[in-house]
């Protein structure tokens, strides 16, 4: 069930220089929702993302994250890290930091990122370096990075990008649990399967804001297979 609105945008426009990618949007997301923003690459996604963030300063228009960045948690479509130099213990505990705090971690950091790696089934890897682990690990990794943010509201931009399919059910397992317990989340993705099985809601983009509103009525209102063609089609990525 749906609760206090956690980020409100009242006709936003959103671009790079001159060039609006983002046009007069409006929407707002609340405690436990699970919303999807969906369309091709360059309709905004991530831009509209970036704007949320505060990255990007609005043309026109009002963003208001009401919920404060400090309850606000990203996960980054999750590069290959190589033999990155950091551990998992390292890669969640950094999720602890906040503005106008020092580079030092508390006990009550650690004892935060401990059980943020234990609710992710990952524990044992703490001691792991980020770059030997497979994609679904590192995913989990960088998603116990958020929950140590302890956020009320989590914003995922194609989390499910390169995770074979058992990694991938048991990234919607996990975010469906976040959801149950009323975290408020916003997910950028391709994948029809994600959306259709863990949204509640869907944002879908062309040409602006062309539908807000349940995944059935959006199943309804077009063929699966066209969806999913429209999904898939290649563009200039937002």
């Amino acid at each position: 069930m749906s609760g206090q609105d956690v980020v409100v945008l009242r006709d936003v426009t959103l671009g790079y220089g001159r060039i609006a990618a983002v046009k007069n949007v409006s929407f707002s997301i609340a405690e436990g929702e699970y919303v999807c923003l969906v369309g091709r690459n360059g309709c905004g996604k991530s831009t509209l993302i970036k704007g949320i963030l505060g990255l990007l300063r609005p043309m026109s228009g009002t963003v208001d994250l009401r919920v404060g960045l400090d309850a606000t948690a990203f996960l980054p479509q999750t590069p290959e890290s190589g033999d990155f130099p950091a551990t998992v213990w390292e890669v969640a505990l950094s999720g602890c930091q906040r503005s106008g705090r020092g580079f030092w971690h508390s006990e009550k950091d650690k004892a935060l990122a401990r059980r943020s790696l234990a609710a992710l089934d990952i524990l044992d890897l703490a001691g792991r370096r980020i770059g030997t682990l497979s994609g679904g690990q590192r995913q989990r990794t960088f998603l116990a990075r958020c929950l140590c943010r302890e956020p009320k509201f989590l914003l995922l931009d194609e989390p499910y990008t390169g995770l074979d399919p058992e990694a991938a059910v048991e990234l919607s397992e996990i975010l469906l649990n976040l959801r149950d317990r009323g975290m408020a989340i916003l997910m950028s993705s391709h994948d029809l399967g994600a959306v259709v099985s863990c949204a509640s809601r869907v944002l879908a983009f062309e040409d602006g804001l062309a539908f807000d509103g349940g995944v059935d009525e959006w199943l309804d209102r077009h063929n699966r297979i066209d969806i999913q063609a429209f999904l898939e089609k290649k563009g200039r990525r937002a």
